[in-house]
């Protein structure tokens, strides 16, 4: 079982994105993967809109 995070998240109109703030750059590829992955696996629709994390 995985640990429960909290995470900020703000949505806006514009073209679809996802940004990550707070991570240092290497790490923020892979966390996008694991953002997405996470969203779809919990039976959520991935919004397509602008996302700030």
């Amino acid at each position: 079982e995985a640990p429960a995070v909290t995470v900020e998240a703000h949505l806006a109109n514009g073209l679809p994105a996802l940004t990550l703030v707070g991570l240092p750059e290497g790490a923020v590829k892979e966390s996008k993967d694991r953002v997405r992955s996470a969203i779809l696996n919990s039976g959520l629709d991935f919004p397509a809109r602008r996302i700030t994390l």
